[in-house]
């Protein structure tokens, strides 16, 4: 990813926006309901970013906190990832 001053030519006028770095992107952010996971994901928001949050089913009620605040859209998984089985599943969205 390259973060500085955009190029400009004849054909391309675009200007970077400091203010909003990741603007137009997309960040995913693993064990977002709290903690440093929360915090990054909050940088992220506000910096541009649609943040997509995820986290263990035990921390929904936090993760849609942070989807409230945020704007961000979040998933839970819903098997351990630990078994070769389970690794074939898709989380569940919210």
């Amino acid at each position: 990813m390259r973060i500085g001053a955009a190029h400009s030519n004849a054909t391309n006028t675009t200007t970077f926006d400091w203010k909003q770095p990741f603007a137009g992107r997309r960040a995913v952010v693993t064990g977002a309901a709290r903690g440093i996971g929360a915090s990054i994901a909050n940088v992220l928001a506000a910096e541009g970013a649609h943040v997509i949050g995820i986290d263990i089913p035990s921390a929904q009620d936090a993760l849609d906190e942070l989807g409230v605040d945020i704007g961000s859209t979040n998933w839970a998984w819903t098997s351990s990832c630990t078994t070769p089985a389970s690794r074939k599943t898709r989380p569940s969205r919210r």
